[in-house]
């Protein structure tokens, strides 16, 4: 299983990408993720105020056109064709499990033709624009609740889960995956709690066995 951004994107983060892109201030962003992470606010609450500062920037409710074409620049990681090729050919099940934006999963998803995809899709009304009603998939916190749904779903036991992680919101993940995997990590941290390191995701068929 693949977390998202920084894994399968070439950009560390989806959410920050189309902030980017939306031209929101570092500080806007910054104090939902010290609200979030101080425990004043939920994750759904996190996400609205997040796309609510798309709103702002905009003056007027995105659409779903516009998310899109946030997007379209996105890069996905080359590493990850041969090494998704190779997975599948041993009959492995691949998804992707990830905080990151739903709408970037999926095209990830469907470029690499993996099983599925677990992710915080964007909520969008009839009219294809920004709900004001937003309902995470995926709160940070609740990947390794998640992960052990997803193994009972697919009737995988968590020992012979993988999990490919790249930052400290991975660890909870990489603590009950039979084997977490660290790759183009941003904190030394993520080490201690992983199985192996690789340098590049064509080296997964290989370590797999090891694991």
């Amino acid at each position: 299983m693949f977390d998202l951004d920084g894994v399968l994107l070439k950009i560390k983060s989806s959410w920050e990408y189309v902030h980017d892109y939306f031209n929101i201030p570092p500080s806007l962003r910054e104090k939902n993720l010290e609200d979030y992470i101080t425990g004043k606010i939920d994750y759904n609450e996190w996400i609205k105020r997040d796309v609510e500062l798309w709103t702002k920037a905009l003056g007027r409710r995105p659409s779903i056109k516009d998310l899109e074409k946030a997007l379209d620049n996105i890069i996905l990681n080359t590493e990850a064709y041969n090494a998704v090729e190779e997975l599948r050919k041993q009959g492995v099940i691949l998804g992707i499990l990830s905080a990151g934006i739903g709408q970037a999963a999926r095209r990830a998803k469907e470029a690499l033709e993996l099983d599925f995809y677990l992710a915080n899709d964007i909520a969008f009304d009839r009219e294809g624009l920004l709900s004001p009603n937003q309902q995470a998939t995926v709160p940070p916190f609740q990947k390794p609740l998640i992960l052990t749904w997803l193994a009972k779903k697919y009737n995988i036991p968590l020992t012979n889960v993988a999990y490919v992680g790249d930052s400290t919101w991975d660890i909870g993940v990489m603590r009950i995956a039979g084997c977490g995997i660290a790759y183009n990590y941003d904190d030394d941290l993520l080490i201690k709690y992983a199985d192996k390191v690789i340098d590049n995701l064509e080296e997964l068929p290989i370590v797999l066995e090891r694991c």
